[in-house]
């Protein structure tokens, strides 16, 4: 029932190709809210599990995420239909020139002072209270700027009826890209650059007349068919390679992690042994569901075995939550407390310090799953780092009043998404920042940061990345003339 009622409300609402051409910021939010609801049938079944595989309370999860689906397809239906929003806003930023059009050369120079930054933390660990390298990293999303130099309709003045074009430079900037990701030793480092061009080339086709389609669009995609085949096992290899080295992530540097992650994949009975031992894993997990079943307050993140599709689909995050919220109680005076701490953290160091807050960040260096988990379990929490879900965290910290106040601030983040693009005689046109950093939108709603996290990113998230996209990209245009 979750899975049809959610596919039904997308269906209806999200797959329309106006829509993802006009709204195309709030729209892959939305989607991600909805492959969150829809993936965990299909995924399960191809793993020959049921959707509620290693559950310990599914009924109130299914309603739960049903609920809250309906809250925020109600949000981007209204969001989306709101004329006029926002104008002032994207007036300033078009005075700004937030949504300026670019050239082939200032797109270079701005993904070499994405890369030569992301090179330069590879080697240097950023620290909390770290002004210069919490800056810093606020401007890696610039290594991004080349690829849409393979898509010319989405950043020129001219209208191209192009779908892709190809680049030789930009193909090995591309690749150069996916190699330096294997050495952060993250998986969602190896799919953003993938999962980017992806989302750029999806834009690009849908912005070509229906006309001009058909005579490229079918080698592209048996030509995607063809690389997936062969990059999905290649993955699932480098992902068991690097999880096998996680245990060295924060004793050894980057060069090293890298070289030793290598070592492993190309050491042939070490990955067998990997495989192998992965097997017996999944295998004890299933044997084990139904103890988990009965109550059992282990936490256990195990669902589905694509570490891809885990991101988006992974509903054992909320029923772990949701266990233990109901355990705990719904509005918990503690969770209460620390929700408010992050948010006042929210701001940098030294606006705490000027404002008269003494507080050390390092202080605050456990999760809210760590804090759910702990007073579950009445002890106290450590900083592990849980993952939590929006629906458990949310009734953990504001009880039932958490639906209403997440309607608002899902229909205010639509709002604010929505100023990314600029619609004009007709036309989109794309904010740069918006292209090069359009997969973190896909990402946005994954498990990590709670329930309201949409507050966050509007008091901090939102004017941080506008405001150093327009700093650097004002100061790296000049540049490039030179």
């Amino acid at each position: 029932m979750m899975t049809g009622i959610c596919w039904y409300l997308f269906s209806r609402i999200g797959l329309d190709e106006a829509i993802i051409r006009e709204h195309t910021f709030a729209w892959l939010v939305f989607l991600s809210m909805s492959l969150y609801r829809i993936l965990p049938l299909i995924a399960t079944m191809l793993e020959f599990h049921s959707i509620g595989y290693n559950f310990v309370v599914p009924l109130d999860t299914y309603c739960g995420e049903t609920v809250l689906y309906l809250i925020s397809a109600l949000a981007f239906y209204l969001a989306i239909n709101t004329k006029g929003s926002l104008i002032w806003l994207k007036k300033v930023l078009f005075k700004c020139g937030f949504y300026a059009r670019t050239s082939s050369n200032i797109l270079w120079v701005l993904g070499i002072f994405g890369l030569l930054i992301r090179l330069y933390l590879m080697s240097y660990r950023v620290e909390f209270g770290d002004v210069i390298g919490k800056t810093l990293s606020g401007f890696t999303f610039f290594q991004y700027a080349p690829f849409l130099l393979f898509f010319p309709s989405l950043y020129k003045n001219r209208i191209y009826n192009e779908i892709l074009t190809y680049n030789r430079n930009a193909l090995l900037y591309f690749i150069l890209l996916i190699i330096l990701s294997f050495a952060t030793n993250s998986r969602y480092a190896i799919i953003e650059p993938l999962g980017t061009f992806a989302i750029l080339f999806m834009l690009s086709y849908i912005q070509v007349p229906s006309s001009q389609r058909k005579q490229s669009s079918k080698g592209y995609v048996i030509s995607g068919c063809i690389l997936v085949i062969f990059i999905v096992p290649f993955v699932s290899d480098v992902s068991l390679a690097m999880l096998a080295n996680r245990g060295i992530r924060g004793k050894v540097d980057k060069i090293e992690l890298f070289k030793k992650t290598i070592d492993t994949y190309l050491d042939d009975k070490k990955m067998n042994n990997l495989r192998r031992l992965k097997d017996i894993k999944d295998n004890k997990d299933r044997d084990e569901a139904i103890s988990l079943i009965s109550n059992s307050p282990k936490w256990s993140e195990i669902y589905v075995r694509n570490f891809a599709l885990n991101r988006y689909c992974n509903l054992k995050v909320t029923d772990n939550t949701l266990y233990h919220a109901e355990k705990i109680g719904f509005a918990n005076p503690r969770m209460q407390e620390k929700f408010w701490t992050d948010i006042i953290t929210l701001l940098p160091t030294p606006i705490l310090n000027f404002l008269g807050f003494n507080y050390d960040k390092k202080e605050n260096s456990y999760s809210r799953g760590d804090l759910l988990k702990a007073l579950s379990e009445n002890r106290s929490p450590f900083g592990s780092f849980l993952i939590t879900s929006h629906l458990a965290d949310g009734l953990a910290v504001f009880g039932y009043f958490y639906f209403p106040l997440e309607f608002i601030l899902f229909f205010l983040r639509f709002l604010f998404l929505d100023t990314f693009l600029l619609k004009f005689n007709g036309r989109v046109y794309y904010s740069i920042f918006g292209l090069i950093t359009i997969f973190s939108f896909l990402a946005m709603f994954r498990n990590a940061g709670g329930g309201c996290d949409s507050l966050g990113y509007l008091l901090r998230g939102y004017w941080q990345d506008i405001i150093l996209f327009l700093i650097a990209f004002f100061i790296l245009r000049r540049f490039a003339k030179y």
